[in-house]
């Protein structure tokens, strides 16, 4: 899978990255656009345990998500979000499949938005809410 797509303004190019520490509380950050609560103690054990699953999407810092592979095939997928001016172009899709890639073979748990559930199950998620 390509790491780059283009952007809805031809001088701008998406990548995809692997996010650095000190890049988290960028995520938390832009986190609190869509009333996240959590703190980077949340986070910072998956860090340890899986520092190359955690993406961002670039375009400046428009898009992270973290994809946690766990010894014996576990993984664990959360903090997906995208800037809002920068939803419905295909930068979360492209972040999302990456993701994907990284924890391929590995049974996955995913922290989920609700409003997606429909598009997760898409990808091959049994949702449960509860």
């Amino acid at each position: 899978m390509s790491n780059q797509i283009m952007s809805s303004n031809a001088n701008e190019e998406y990548k995809i990255l692997n996010m650095e520490k000190e890049d988290i509380k960028t995520m938390f950050l832009n986190g609190t656009i869509d009333g996240w609560s959590y703190s980077f103690d949340v986070v910072d054990p998956y860090y340890s345990i899986d520092p190359k699953g955690f993406f961002k999407g670039v375009i400046g810092d428009i898009a992270n998500i973290i994809a946690v592979r766990y010894p014996g095939n576990f993984g664990y997928m959360g903090y997906y979000q995208v800037l809002p001016e920068y939803r419905k172009r295909g930068y979360g899709l492209a972040l999302f499949e990456k993701a994907l890639e990284h924890l391929e073979g590995c049974t996955i748990g995913l922290l989920a938005d609700t409003k997606q559930i429909k598009n997760y199950e898409k990808k091959g998620f049994l949702c449960h809410q509860g």
